[in-house]
């Protein structure tokens, strides 16, 4: 497991607050990053409310990301490592379920 530092909201009540948490390993289809920069937008503000439908918590919110490319599967042709990278919408996997293609482990 990847031990991770980030802002999580406990419950659709509370302020966000430091978290630690750890993610899987990288897997055949994920590129690992060091985030630098993460932005928080008004999506990202409704679902820790709850005001679109009930969320998953703890939640870290921030789907827009720069960061260093730190690792990468095999697979994954794109971001060599020690590379700069953004990407506007990143896809987490989580405990619950897994609906995405290609997931980033932060």
């Amino acid at each position: 497991m990847i031990p991770v530092k980030g802002y999580a909201a406990q419950s659709p009540t509370t302020d966000l607050a430091p978290w630690n948490f750890e993610r899987r390993e990288v897997g055949p289809h994920d590129v690992q990053f060091d985030i630098q920069f993460c932005g928080v937008c008004h999506s990202d503000l409704h679902q820790i409310k709850n005001d679109w439908f009930p969320g998953i918590f703890p939640m870290v919110p921030g789907h827009e990301i720069v960061g260093r490319v730190v690792a990468r599967s095999n697979r994954q042709s794109e971001g060599d490592q020690d590379s700069k990278r953004g990407e506007p919408r990143a896809s987490f996997d989580n405990r619950y379920n897994n609906t995405c293609q290609h997931i980033f482990s932060f």
